[in-house]
């Protein structure tokens, strides 16, 4: 074989800040936050959702943090670990996309562990036939872990998620006009915990991403759960998201 520059500019960030994912690419952390070259690592390495990086990701400094990737088959994602030794807050990159044009895109998910459980490092096993994560981690305490969807607890504590939908226009899109959320409803799976929702209105879509709760409420979970009861927030704005929270499966 031989060697030579493909770009002069972006690089891999750290030994193992890389992965290979499906169909061959080779997904990286650079300075510039996330690239992928296709198979063959032949090309020049093409920037994936630059506008929608996290800040977070850009110019990562290596000699605080050690920067460590694996691809989840399981989850068709990318682990994103950083590591400084009290770090908790790590990524997830969906990376179930597909190329348009010349262009790829990803999506970033925050994850958190506690400091004692944060990943040092990470492997994905290869012939791996179980129904959980592949992907296995080094944690700070010395254990050894992976993600296991049916658990909604982590390693006795008790595992709390959300999602938040929207921002988006109740009006006119420019702010200019209101509108209002009069009823949403829920369907929830059978034996599905319980789930707790709160509607969040402001003038802008910033404002209502930062805004504290109009009105919440709870939709319980229970054995043959399904179509919920309607709520009626009557939350009024020009923008709106619907946050839902569950600390149950």
């Amino acid at each position: 074989g031989s060697a030579r520059r493909v770009d002069h500019e972006i690089g891999v960030l750290d030994s193992r800040a890389w992965c290979v994912i499906r169909g061959g690419y080779l997904l990286m952390m650079t300075r510039d936050g996330l690239y992928i070259m296709p198979p063959g690592c032949g090309s020049p390495p093409q920037s994936v959702s630059r506008e929608f990086l996290p800040k977070e990701l850009l110019n990562i400094d290596t000699s605080a943090y050690a920067v460590s990737m694996a691809y989840d088959l399981r989850l068709r994602g990318a682990h994103l670990f950083l590591y400084n030794g009290s770090n908790t807050s790590h990524w997830f990159i969906d990376v179930y996309t597909r190329e348009t044009g010349r262009q790829f895109s990803a999506s970033f998910w925050p994850v958190s562990y506690s400091a004692a459980h944060s990943p040092m490092t990470c492997h994905a096993r290869s012939g791996y036939t179980g129904t959980d994560s592949p992907v296995v981690y080094g944690s700070k305490d010395g254990y050894i872990r992976n993600s296991q969807m049916g658990l909604d607890q982590d390693d006795g504590a008790t595992i709390a998620s959300h999602i938040v939908f929207g921002p988006f226009s109740l009006g006119s899109g420019t702010g200019d006009i209101d509108g209002k959320i009069s009823s949403i409803s829920a369907v929830l799976a059978r034996n599905s915990g319980s789930v707790t929702w709160s509607v969040h209105v402001g003038q802008t879509a910033e404002d209502a991403v930062n805004a504290a709760a109009r009105e919440s409420g709870t939709w319980t979970g229970y054995t043959d759960a399904g179509l919920q009861y309607k709520a009626h927030p009557k939350a009024r704005g020009a923008f709106a998201c619907i946050k839902i929270t569950s600390s149950g499966t």
